[in-house]
Formats: structure tokens, C-alpha cells, sequence
């Protein structure tokens, strides 16, 4: 008799994980801009938004908005969150540094919204296909004045789905941006 180690497992990457935390942790609004290497995420999320958000009519229950760019993008997800909705947005460093100002906004105004924050090599633009933990500190502080950011840092790709569900209930029980 053979012993199948792999029976009831799946083969899947940190991205398409936290996509399907995303989804199954109540996100209904996604916004992003791409940007190497988390629009697989964003697009990840969609497809599963599209599969798993649709009503009873046939009309999806969720919204997607590709950004202009990364400002646009965390500002829509922050305007969502603030009328009601479990929002985020998926980024690297350079998209980080360009959300600083909505971020402190966001923070000081009480805002639940979720940055997911695909790192790259070292923080900022990096290199844009390695990985790295450069932007943790950058995270935890981001925004201009006293900002103490939660910020989950997933050590294997089952914690990039739990840590997804995790920073939405999080976002929403604090009233505040929550870093992935």
C-alpha cells in the first residue's frame, strides 16, 4: 500500500494564497495598481471575487478598480473602507512610499482599509523580482507624524491566507490601516 503524503493538499504560492484569504476573510472592494510582484494577488482576488461574490441575480456583490496608480488606488480603498466596505489594496515598496500621506490620512481619521505589501529586495524600488523584509519598518511607521501601523508578517504561504483573513477582522475591530 502506497502512503500518498500529499493526499488532501494543494500546491499554491503566497499571492494566489492571500487572495483567497482576501476573499474568504469578507474583502468586497479591491483596488490596485500593478506593480511587480503583487498584481498577480490583485488579479488572484479577482478571479476569486468573480467566482465566489456573485448574488442570487447574477450581479457581483464586490468592486475592482485598477488605479491609475498606487495614490489613487490605496485612496480609493481608504474612501471604501470609510462607507463601510472591507477594502484593500495590494502594493510592493515603491507603491508604499507613494502612499505615505493616505496612509497617516487613513491612521488619524480611523479608517479601516488592508495594504498588502508583496516586498521586494530591500525597501523602496528594490530589485523587482527577489523578496526581501526591507519594508517592515517602513510599514510599522509609514505616514507623517506618530503612526504605529499593525503589521502581520506571514512566515509560510498557509499564514499569507489566515494573515489575509486576519488583517481584514483586525482593520475593522481597530478602525485602522493593517499591513500584510
Amino acid at each position: 500500500e502506497r502512503i500518498d503524503a500529499t493526499r488532501n493538499q494543494i500546491l499554491i504560492e503566497g499571492n494566489k494564497a492571500a487572495a483567497l484569504g482576501s476573499v474568504f476573510g469578507g474583502a468586497n472592494v479591491l483596488t490596485w495598481y500593478p506593480i511587480t510582484p503583487s498584481s498577480s494577488l490583485a488579479e488572484y482576488t479577482e478571479d476569486f471575487l468573480k467566482k465566489h461574490r456573485v448574488g442570487p441575480d447574477g450581479k457581483p456583490t464586490f468592486a475592482v478598480v485598477q488605479a491609475e496608480d498606487e495614490l489613487a488606488a490605496v485612496g480609493m480603498a481608504i474612501g471604501a473602507g470609510w462607507a463601510g466596505a472591507r477594502a484593500l489594496t495590494a502594493t510592493s515598496g515603491p507603491g508604499i512610499s507613494l502612499m505615505a500621506e493616505f496612509v497617516g490620512l487613513a491612521y488619524f481619521a480611523e479608517i479601516p482599509v488592508v495594504i498588502i505589501d508583496v516586498q521586494r529586495m530591500g525597501p523602496s524600488t528594490g530589485l523587482p523580482t527577489r523578496t526581501s523584509q526591507g519594508d517592515v519598518l517602513k510599514l510599522h511607521l509609514l505616514g507623517h507624524g506618530d503612526c504605529r501601523h499593525i503589521v502581520l508578517i506571514p512566515g509560510s504561504v498557509g499564514e499569507c491566507y489566515s494573515m489575509a483573513v486576519e488583517a481584514l477582522d483586525l482593520a475593522q475591530q481597530f478602525q485602522t490601516p493593517v499591513f500584510l
